[in-house]
């Protein structure tokens, strides 16, 4: 698999080097003046195809405040924060699939891996998609009915798309860079890779030898490297889908809690001058049967947000699909007495994405109509078209 990675990774760095001279894509979705502060805090990467993504004029941006995560109901569509607004059910069962107070999914569907519990975290989001003479490689939806009364749209993302995920950190007015993820389609599913300024421990604590020369003085710096280079440091812990979701993720592992640096600046220079390298298949630390894949820390300004567990998820194809496999899965998979309430988490692999129009949601709830009408920006940039294909399953 490894292989076939490279070369279409390869390949996909030489389509997207092509000049386009299609319309600018970046502020498609994402307002100009958000972009550029997003942009301006974009790290140094190691690898073309990814810094040619990044970098690109037909790549979109957006987030959560310019297009909600999103749901099929089975009538219409709406965001994931309203999704219990119509159910008819108990609050134990809805709290077994949806967070009320964080107006989202439960673990694992409710946010980026491994950050359910991280508060100093900004997470922005990109889209690149093939392109045909300069032009997007538009997507057809088919509208299919499930039964008499149950339409469902669906959609698979060309062969080249690549979709990402830019971790920050917050920190005052400014943000931090501190992990990009990127999923790029192929012909039978999704390559994943994860890019961090430093992927071992014994990179960080070279990292702060170079940009500390005397940082035996420190002893907060002192007590850092000694624990980068211990990997007797590795703590067990687990996450855990609960209640009805229990099934679709469960992992056990190490977590390796890193001490404040004690030295604020040197976490700002060790983020925003580092260049971002592949983590795939690297572990920070091992020792013995242990082993954990990325750091953690409680601290405020650290490498990682505060309290990120993604440390027990190992960035592979298949260790990264266990939740992305479950993208439009019906809500009566997991409760059965919710038959009647959709299709949850995205389409093909991807939660994030879609093709509604957000105006129209109020519709859903007013008058119990199908409101899934094509976003007009996306459907003016020729992203989707809707097609009248139907059919039974």
């Amino acid at each position: 698999m490894n292989g076939l990675v490279t070369v279409f990774v390869y390949s996909l760095w030489l389509l997207v080097s092509v000049k386009a001279s299609a319309l600018d894509l970046n502020t498609l979705l994402m307002p100009a003046s958000r972009l550029a502060v997003v942009k301006s805090a974009l790290p140094k990467v190691s690898n073309p195809a990814l810094a040619s993504v990044l970098w690109s004029s037909q790549t979109i941006w957006y987030d959560k405040t310019v297009m909600k995560p999103s749901y099929q109901d089975s009538v219409g569509a709406s965001s994931n924060d309203k999704w219990p607004d119509l159910v008819a059910a108990s609050e134990s069962i809805i709290g077994g699939l949806h967070d009320r107070s964080r107006h989202r999914w439960q673990f694992p569907f409710g946010t980026t891996a491994g950050t359910d519990d991280s508060t100093n975290l900004q997470t922005e989001t990109f889209v690149w998609l093939p392109q045909v003479n300069g032009q997007v490689q538009t997507m057809a939806i088919t509208r299919v009915f499930l039964n008499d009364n149950r339409p469902e749209w669906r959609w698979t993302y060309p062969v080249g798309t690549v979709f990402g995920e830019v971790l920050f950190i917050v920190d005052g007015s400014r943000l931090l860079p501190v992990e990009i993820r990127t999923r790029t389609r192929y012909s039978t599913g999704w390559a994943m890779n994860v890019f961090r300024p430093f992927p071992r421990a014994t990179d960080l604590a070279d990292a702060i030898r170079s940009l500390r020369p005397h940082w035996q003085d420190s002893a907060n710096l002192r007590s850092m490297i000694d624990f980068l280079e211990n990997n007797n440091t590795l703590k067990p812990a687990k996450l855990s889908a609960k209640a009805a979701l229990a099934p679709t993720f469960q992992q056990e592992g190490y977590l390796d809690m890193l001490p404040d640096f004690g030295d604020d600046s040197l976490v700002r220079e060790l983020l925003t001058k580092t260049t971002f390298v592949s983590a795939y298949d690297t572990s920070w630390k091992v020792n013995g049967t242990q082993e954990t894949y990325a750091a953690s820390t409680k601290s405020k300004l650290s490498i990682v947000p505060v309290n990120y567990t993604a440390g027990l998820i190992r960035v592979t194809d298949d260790s990264c699909m266990r939740c992305h496999k479950d993208t439009n899965r019906l809500v009566s998979e997991f409760y059965f007495d919710l038959y009647l309430y959709g299709e949850l988490w995205g389409m093909d692999g991807i939660f994030s994405f879609h093709p509604y129009d957000e105006r129209r949601y109020p519709e859903l709830r007013l008058n119990m109509i199908d409101n899934r009408y094509l976003n007009p920006t996306l459907q003016q940039a020729k992203v989707f078209r809707l097609t009248f294909l139907s059919g039974e399953f």
